[in-house]
């Protein structure tokens, strides 16, 4: 009877670890997957001078597969004076940063929801771990 029970407690605890580390390993590939589009798509516009609406559309769509996502676009214009010029959001689509003189964009991508590696987290320690998948990407405008 012994053995049984241990051989049970066991496999509850390997499965246990094996969860986290599949999380973990979902985690960080969504995570680098996310962050190589916004990349990619942050460059391409970078290059052309400004976010064209196929561009942002590619960039929406290539996320979308990963789960529902939110995109915030900034645009900085630096002045001689040390102010700094932005523009968010949907005005920054189409509108033609290197004729107006602005200096950067960035687009960030966050996930609406935590990823559900935090709910498997609070199971084992009993404390809230926040992992939202959110990335990154600036570009000099060319």
């Amino acid at each position: 009877m012994g053995d049984i029970l241990a051989s049970t407690l066991f496999l509850i605890i390997m499965c246990w670890v094996s969860m986290f580390m599949q999380g973990d390993r979902d985690y960080s590939t969504q995570t680098q997957a996310i962050s190589n589009l916004t990349y990619r798509y942050t460059q391409t516009a970078g290059k052309k001078g400004e976010l064209t609406q196929a561009i942002y559309n590619k960039l929406e769509k290539s996320v979308s597969l990963y789960g529902a996502y939110d995109i915030e676009i900034i645009a900085e214009k630096f002045e001689d004076d040390n102010t700094i010029t932005r523009l968010e959001g949907e005005s920054v689509i189409e509108y033609d940063l290197r004729e107006n003189e602005f200096d950067m964009l960035t687009i960030y991508v966050k996930a609406q929801k935590q990823h559900w590696l935090g709910a498997v987290q609070k199971v084992i320690t009993g404390e809230d771990f926040n992992y939202k998948i959110i990335t990154k990407s600036s570009v000099y405008i060319q």
